[in-house]
């Protein structure tokens, strides 16, 4: 137990020393995908030197998209959809209420909908029915839709 106790500490201690911020993006061309190269974009987003091409670049070598790394991404990349989208994600429930139709549907989950009573849900449940219902129209036919 206490040894297992002191390999811990000693791990969370040293941890940092092997496993350095990657210079440049050189480090991770040959590197196959996977959640260790993950982490060490994460690492490599997280530095203010990082530009947004680079993290266009990133982007197309993760494996997996967790919403930490999201955010990183979002911070880095000049994408107004992509800071939108991370914006809309870290709303509480009272200032997502507040917003437009799209940001509503891309923050508003199963969880928040447990909190609330149900007028309030049945006002969410239009803004949310009618922003999917252009949203798929405009696949389905081709041509938007001018829903009520």
């Amino acid at each position: 137990m206490h040894f297992n106790l002191f390999l811990g500490v000693i791990l969370i201690c040293f941890t940092p020393l092997f496993a350095e911020v990657p210079n440049d993006l050189s480090f991770f061309e040959d590197k196959p995908r996977s959640i260790a190269k993950d982490y060490y974009i994460y690492r490599y987003l997280q530095k203010n030197s990082t530009t947004s091409s680079e993290a266009w670049k990133l982007l197309e070598m993760s494996q997996h998209m967790s919403l930490k790394l999201f955010h990183a991404f979002a911070s880095r990349i000049d994408d107004p959809n992509f800071k939108k989208t991370s914006k809309c994600l870290k709303m509480k429930l009272g200032e997502l209420l507040k917003q437009d139709d799209e940001c509503l549907a891309i923050g508003f989950d199963l969880y928040d909908a447990t909190k609330l009573n149900t007028k309030t849900l049945k006002s969410i449940e239009k803004r949310l029915y009618t922003r999917n219902k252009q949203k798929y129209h405009k696949y389905l036919y081709g041509k938007p839709c001018y829903c009520p």
